[in-house]
């Protein structure tokens, strides 16, 4: 269950139990009738059930389905104001909606460039709220790029339960650390903790690390745990209740969180409230409003392993010490709102976004899908059904002639077949900037090859002639078969390689990329975590080999500087 479900589900429960002017409702969006969403249903009062609502998917539908079904379920609820969060499919419902009043506030919930690429290509908010000082002054970034009449941004940081007071912890025995998240590499690192753990017991410090959460990374954290022989002190709890987990936390002495980016994390607030110290990497977001390394907590570097291990060490063998961090830490949240003070805050915002004037511009934004690793179906039973979909949902935005396959005299859109390999999808920006709209049926989505293809010739024209793509998960899998007799691609690189091919290309990594493949630029493939591929590839431009961005704005200005 991810901190945004939780934030919305406490939100509709804060609503509940008020007689306020407006309402929260929370819509679940899920491909299967129970998932780890629905366990956090259990643990609302009765009273809030009737402001959560849960949506499903069939997974097997068409794109353009799946996005009617989903638009459907909104508007039963007929919202004034649609938060669309962190899903694709939402901000697309948003656009569509606008023609029909509804208006939109944008939460930047991570300092994550999924979240920056979604508030930047959909400007379609008319309010924007961010969770951290840092979020907040890179969404008010892009509203001023984004907008001629850039809409509010206030910072709101989320309300989490806080204990009447700091619960009494064990003052002997092993430091009991904690981790409570998804289990996934991407962002939060998870092997970390492993490499966390091992630093600890090479330091003689004695304890334990429950990791509280389930998710891909799980069956090799598992196998790293027999690896590493740290069975006894590291323990998988899997997926517990929320009151599972506040009896965790009110045993535990500190939280770990190891992550590359963070937004602020809720995790870490819950466990502050009930006076656990966050023992967590310094991310540019969130952590240096709340942690005072020393005080109320211990931080290090991000990747900074040994070090961290070092402070926490150090924290566990004082353990007069170690409480009064943890006092320090519960006194933090317990000073700086509440469930219910979010809930006002928000208020505040939404009567200032229905206050702004809403006249919706003629955009086809209603139909783009933008991150393909969440859309998996590669075809369409019903095509001729999509088109027509399509076709009315275009002119509901205000477009009436619409063309298919290319511009025709006199047309004000364009529907491209996205099963064609044409030169027709590498010029739909062109299109757009010239006030077409642009649909991609039946799938919605850009094809990737379409983007890091030019991207390729981008290197190209630089001077490249052996180039090498980073990132070997499904962005590159789907892409690849369409480049690869067109372009001169000679390899993969991928930081987890263990050999194997991608389209009978082998599979690198990046500090054998130059010596094995010879390549002489590199292209990042990656529609969801192109910002850590740019971080993971600074050896490579350190070495003077280019290195080129696909979904970055500007992208060309943000390679090495071109060969000679």
């Amino acid at each position: 269950m991810s901190g945004v479900t939780t934030f919305s589900l406490r939100m509709s429960e804060a609503s509940a139990a008020r007689a306020d002017g407006w309402e929260w409702h929370t819509l679940l969006v899920q491909t299967q009738p129970r998932n780890a969403a629905n366990d956090g249903l259990r643990e609302l009062a009765p009273e809030a059930l009737g402001h959560v609502h849960v949506c499903v998917l069939d997974p097997t539908a068409d794109h353009h389905q799946t996005l009617k079904a989903c638009r459907g379920a909104v508007e039963r609820l007929s919202p004034d104001v649609l938060v669309p969060n962190f899903s694709d499919m939402t901000w697309a419902v948003a656009a569509q909606l606008r023609y029909r009043g509804v208006r939109t506030l944008g939460i930047m919930h991570s300092d994550d460039e999924a979240y920056r690429t979604l508030l930047r290509e959909r400007p379609i908010w008319d309010g924007g709220v961010a969770v951290s000082a840092e979020c907040a002054l890179q969404m008010k970034n892009i509203a001023t790029d984004a907008f001629a009449d850039p809409p509010p941004v206030e910072q709101i940081t989320y309300g989490v339960p806080v204990s009447s007071g700091p619960p009494a912890k064990e003052s002997c025995g092993p430091l009991r650390l904690v981790y409570v998240g998804r289990l996934i590499e991407h962002q939060k690192r998870v092997s970390r903790l492993i490499e966390l753990a091992a630093c600890l017991r090479d330091l003689g410090c004695e304890f334990t690390l429950d990791l509280i959460g389930d998710g891909p990374s799980e069956s090799g954290l598992r196998s790293e745990i027999e690896t590493q022989r740290l069975g006894e002190s590291v323990r998988l709890r899997g997926r517990l209740t929320p009151e599972e987990v506040q009896a965790q936390l009110d045993r535990a002495h500190g939280l770990v969180l190891v992550s590359d980016f963070e937004g602020t994390s809720i995790a870490m607030l819950e466990a502050m409230g009930r006076g656990v110290i966050p023992c967590v990497s310094e991310v540019a977001s969130g952590v240096g409003e709340w942690v005072r390394d020393g005080e109320n907590g211990v931080s290090a570097p991000v990747g900074d392993v040994r070090g961290l291990a070092a402070k926490i060490a150090e924290a566990g063998s004082d353990r007069p010490r170690l409480e009064r961090m943890q006092r320090a830490a519960w006194e933090t949240v317990h000073d700086r709102g509440s469930i219910a003070a979010m809930f006002d805050r928000y208020g505040c915002v939404l009567q200032a976004i229905m206050q702004r004037p809403l006249h919706p511009e003629r955009s086809d934004l209603g139909l783009h899908l933008t991150e393909g690793g969440r859309w998996l179906k590669s075809w369409a039973e019903d095509a001729q059904g999509a088109r027509r979909w399509a076709t009315a949902v275009l002119r509901e935005a205000g477009f009436r002639e619409i063309a298919c396959g290319e511009p025709a005299p006199g047309c004000d859109a364009v529907i491209v077949d996205t099963g064609s390999a044409s030169e027709a999808a590498s010029r739909a920006d062109q299109w757009r900037a010239m006030g077409l709209g642009v649909a991609f049926v039946p799938l919605l989505v850009r094809p990737g090859w379409v983007r890091l293809g030019a991207a390729m010739r981008r290197a190209m024209e630089a001077g490249a002639s052996r180039i090498a793509v980073y990132g070997a998960g499904l962005h590159t899998q789907r892409a690849l078969p369409m480049l690869i007799d067109h372009l001169p691609i000679v390899g993969v690189i991928d930081d987890r390689a263990s050999g194997g091919t991608v389209a009978e290309l082998p599979i690198v990594r990046p500090d054998e990329a130059t010596a094995r493949l010879a390549c002489d630029a590199v292209v990042l493939s990656s529609d969801t975590v192109e910002d850590a591929l740019w971080a993971a590839s600074a050896g490579l431009r350190a070495a003077g080999v280019p290195v080129y961005r696909v979904y970055a704005p500007q992208a060309e200005d943000q390679s090495a500087p071109a060969m000679r």
